[in-house]
């Protein structure tokens, strides 16, 4: 459980910096997909072709959703505990008007697990910190969305980072 929280908190606290509202000041619904290539109903887990496969070994997936509407899918393991995750948010997730400075907030958020580090290769921009027992974090961005992954039953650093860019990799494929 003390994965989950700050995972959590860092998925609500980014989703909210670009939350949008209607012309009444209430928050906008963008629950569903609007855009052609998102997956239909949104559910964030069928971005993964393959997670037993990615993670190797069996896990259990879960959309959660967050009182913003962002969607989360967990994966975890029979016992509870979890392997990984992955937040979208973008057209048909959770619309943010300003990519690169939620981007910039998300990566910001991350520094408090440790040290961050650039990862080539994965969407325009993409920062990882490793997060000691609580895994390793991504953040990702495209020119029209961010993606937060977390990995954590990799049983080493480099073991949880392989995993989240693989996440990121299948993921970013179908943006």
């Amino acid at each position: 459980m003390t994965r989950v929280v700050p995972l959590l908190l860092l998925s609500i606290a980014i989703a909210s910096c670009g939350k949008s509202s209607g012309p009444d000041g209430a928050a906008a619904a963008t629950d569903a997909p609007k855009t052609a290539g998102v997956v239909a109903g949104g559910n964030p887990c069928t971005l993964v072709d393959d997670p037993n496969a990615l993670f190797g070994q069996s896990v259990n997936a879960e959309v959660a959703t967050m009182p913003n509407a962002t969607k989360t899918c967990e994966w975890k393991l029979s016992d509870g505990r979890m392997c990984g995750s992955v937040s979208m948010f973008g057209p048909g997730w959770n619309d943010v008007p300003d990519v690169p400075a939620n981007y910039s907030a998300m990566v910001s958020s991350m520094g408090a697990f440790g040290k961050i580090h650039p990862v080539p290769g994965l969407g325009e921009e993409a920062m990882v910190v490793d997060g000691g027992m609580l895994g390793t974090q991504m953040a990702v961005r495209t020119s029209k969305a961010l993606v937060h992954i977390a990995a954590s039953c990799g049983g080493s650093a480099t073991a949880n980072t392989e995993h989240a860019e693989k996440i990121a990799r299948s993921v970013i494929g179908k943006l």
